[in-house]
């Protein structure tokens, strides 16, 4: 139902915004050897093509005969991708969504992530930041879903470079990480205002540093 509903959207928005161009024998079925594509001659139209039909279909625009524009694919597990789209690629502002509630929002370049981005994960929390080609740099901000939180660098994943994280009863430590861990100069400060301040070597606090 909730197929059909998009489905009949997206046709009543691409009738209000192009009345007179619908792609010529839409919807296109792939077929099981593969065979059939949409024509080049799908060029400023808005049609339909099941890929594998009907494991994933795309609904949107086409010029020769490749997603371009605003379309919607749609997986039968229940993934989707909606947004924009440059010669059959993510490219532009887009989200996928997944049938467990966690979800991926931002600007695409070539499938991947490129600029600001929104991760969601339902047992985890959300992660946002900036993106180059898939990978994260610069600073990134993750909320957990046990109330703690992370603003700072991140590489390969980990904690690494200068950062804060924020325990659920209010404690943080704010200064250098390494592959996860606190590693460098950096303080962690207590909800009643005592602090740690000074050398830490993975995790673990080994003394005060007078040029800190």
């Amino acid at each position: 139902m909730i197929k059909l509903i998009s489905f009949i959207l997206l046709n009543l928005l691409s009738f209000e915004l192009h009345p007179e161009i619908i792609c010529k024998a839409s919807p296109i079925n792939q077929g099981k050897y593969l065979n059939r594509k949409p024509p080049k001659s799908w060029t400023d139209c808005f049609g339909v093509y099941n890929y594998l039909y009907p494991i994933s279909s795309y609904t949107g625009n086409f010029i020769s005969g490749m997603p371009n524009g605003s379309g919607m694919l749609e997986y039968r597990i229940g993934t989707s991708y909606i947004g924009e789209w440059l010669n059959g690629e993510f490219n532009g502002e887009g989200v996928i969504k997944n049938p467990d509630g966690s979800s991926i929002d931002g600007n695409w370049r070539r499938n991947s992530l490129d600029g600001y981005g929104i991760i969601i994960l339902p047992d985890i929390g959300t992660l946002k930041g900036n993106w180059s080609e898939g990978i994260f740099y610069n600073e990134v901000r993750i909320q957990y879903k046990d109330g703690t939180e992370y603003t700072g660098l991140i590489n390969q994943g980990k904690y690494n470079g200068q950062g804060q994280f924020i325990y659920s009863d209010g404690t943080y430590y704010d200064g250098i990480w390494e592959e996860g861990m606190q590693h460098g100069k950096g303080k962690m400060v207590f909800p009643d205002k005592k602090e740690l301040n000074g050398i830490w070597d993975n995790g673990k606090f080994i003394g005060s540093d007078r040029n800190y």
